[in-house]
């Protein structure tokens, strides 16, 4: 949902936005790939036990690889900031209802779409139709991993987090010394 929400504010606010990082996100709409149906199942199926479910959602957000231990730590913060049923099926209704595939090409900021490979809520494949739709976006798919990218690969996530932001930056520089050259 973060994704959508960063994604939204890039098209009501083009002005206030310098550049956009799109991680393991959706268009919405109808050509939006859908979340394995073994995977919206389980998502849909949160009840009072949230260490049951989130044990239950396991095998569709990390990759197969992904060591216990980062995956526990994910819990642990998880966890403490957990939304309630009530919201978290408000959540679900919005991303069900949200799309923004009718409007990519209007954004106009840097841009890099960045997923797992093996994303099985939403599939990789949103990552490539939003890349196309959005001028100059940049794809990175990361090998070996699912949803949770950043838990599963966190150095190639980190790595192409951060070669991106430092060419934003460089970006940002040249433009201000273009300026005050002038």
């Amino acid at each position: 949902m973060g994704g959508m929400i960063a994604l939204e504010f890039a098209l009501l606010y083009p002005k206030k936005v310098r550049s956009l990082i799109l991680g393991g996100t959706s268009l919405g709409g109808p050509r939006a790939v859908p979340a394995d149906p073994s995977a919206a199942k389980v998502i849909a199926s949160r009840d009072s036990n949230f260490d049951k479910w989130f044990s239950a959602l396991i095998p569709f957000i990390y990759d197969v690889g992904t060591p216990q231990q980062r995956i526990q730590e994910d819990l642990s913060a998880v966890h403490k900031s957990a939304a309630s049923k009530q919201a978290y099926e408000a959540q679900l209704q919005a991303m069900a209802t949200w799309e923004a595939d009718s409007r990519l090409a209007q954004v106009n900021a840097p841009t890099l779409v960045i997923h797992g490979e093996r994303d099985r809520i939403v599939p990789a494949e949103n990552a490539s139709l939003i890349a196309e739709a959005i001028p100059g976006a940049k794809l990175i798919i990361i090998p070996r991993a699912g949803h949770m990218f950043m838990t599963d690969q966190p150095e190639a996530a980190h790595t192409a987090l951060l070669e991106f932001l430092s060419a934003q930056a460089t970006r940002q520089s040249e433009r201000a010394s273009a300026v005050l050259e002038r």
